[in-house]
């Protein structure tokens, strides 16, 4: 991690994470005065900081980009390999359907308060503790930024599906994969698949917002 210090700032302005985060920053003059331009991408949202040295305000001038991702891509990790676990069409058509409404309910856009509802349906006569496994899905790495949690049928059967992203890293495509695992007591992750798609632009905001990030100084 690279902590940026600005003459006069009692702490460090802002941060680079070089492992996993999806960060940079420049230095730019506009109409004559000096900023640090800071980037901070996340799955869905890039947040642009305009950075004034000597400032000691936690406000500063950002720009927002929401985007909105048509995930039409489902590969698997290992290349030029079949998919694992194998999805019939309509299985995967339900998954690219439910990879669409996710994009309405990101981890990052829900509040504190929502109250989380079960991603697969609990059976009668599961006990407190086994239901507490349809809540959430597996632990991914700190370098990655766990995008949502979605219900992904097979065959008839309901597994959890964890979304992560290496921050919302986009080349030709968004930098995405979803792991499958078992809410149930008796079976354990299943799979894994790489997903992509071309992103487009559903907002641009402007303003004067706190610094955030997962990786950033607040």
């Amino acid at each position: 991690m690279v902590m940026i210090s600005m003459p006069g700032c009692p702490a460090p302005s802002f941060s680079i994470n070089g492992r996993g985060a999806n960060q940079w920053n420049h230095w730019v003059k506009i109409n004559g005065q000096v900023y640090a331009l800071w980037y901070n991408g996340q799955f869905g949202e890039d947040n642009l900081y305009l950075l004034r040295p000597f400032s000691t305000t936690s406000q500063t001038p950002a720009v927002t980009v929401r985007y909105r991702y048509t995930l039409n891509s489902i590969r698997s990790p290992e290349k030029d390999q079949p998919l694992t676990p194998s999805l019939s069409d309509g299985d995967k058509a339900d998954l690219l359907r439910s990879l669409e409404v996710m994009q309405g309910s990101l981890l990052k856009d829900r509040p504190a308060s929502d109250n989380d509802a079960p991603i697969c349906p609990i059976p009668p006569g599961t006990s407190a503790d086994e239901a507490d496994n349809y809540y959430s899905g597996v632990a991914v790495n700190y370098i990655y930024e766990t995008v949502a949690y979605i219900p992904v049928w097979l065959n008839g059967k309901c597994y959890i599906g964890t979304i992560f992203s290496h921050h919302g890293a986009y080349r030709h495509g968004v930098d995405a994969e979803i792991t499958l695992s078992s809410p149930r007591e008796d079976e354990e992750v299943i799979g894994d698949y790489l997903i992509s798609g071309l992103r487009h632009v559903i907002a641009i905001t402007s303003g004067w917002k706190t610094r955030e990030g997962d990786n950033g100084m607040q």
